[in-house]
């Protein structure tokens, strides 16, 4: 995918060139155009989130727990999950804020908790909800391998904010 978002943003560049009189040719047309085949989105099953965050729970005080929790039941991004901090997370209103410094399109949000995002949340002990969602990569890893998940998630890295969109959707 990535050479044929290149050949856009370069054909872009030039139609925009050849608008204002920069150049008379799109150089980008002679550029082959690449197909990039259609894959159906990798999606984790309510049982496989289950065990996942059943893992979680029970591995090493549950530090990654929050993590693939709101990943898997509020659909933030990977990179946005890394630099969520816990003041963002409001239990009592269920809802997350996610800062424009935070965001992958630099524009802030709030998304609102499922009751059973607040429910997993609630099993971190209060003393430990400050600071920076904890990610660890050795965590991350050894959790998706004992859960069963770490093949599934190789086809797609954001399987948890798809699993979340294809569940939420279902139950509307």
């Amino acid at each position: 995918t990535h050479r044929y978002n290149y050949r856009r943003y370069f054909s872009q560049l030039f139609r925009f060139a050849m608008g204002r009189g920069y150049c008379h040719a799109n150089p980008a047309q002679a550029i082959e155009r690449v197909h990039v085949p259609w894959r159906e989105p990798g999606i984790f099953t309510p049982e496989e989130i289950q065990r996942l965050l059943n893992v979680a729970a029970e591995d090493h005080g549950a530090i990654m727990l929050p993590y693939f929790a709101v990943g898997c039941l509020a659909g933030l991004r990977p990179h946005e999950l890394r630099r969520l901090e816990w003041k963002d997370v409001n239990l009592l209103e269920k809802e997350i804020y996610v800062a424009p410094d935070v965001s992958k399109t630099h524009t802030d949000r709030f998304v609102t908790m499922p009751d059973s995002l607040v429910e997993w949340l609630n099993l971190v002990p209060a003393g430990r909800r400050r600071g920076v969602l904890v990610y660890d990569r050795n965590a991350f890893n050894r959790i998706r391998e004992r859960a069963g998940v770490l093949e599934k998630w190789k086809t797609c890295k954001d399987i948890m904010r798809h699993s979340a969109a294809s569940h939420f959707y279902k139950n509307i």
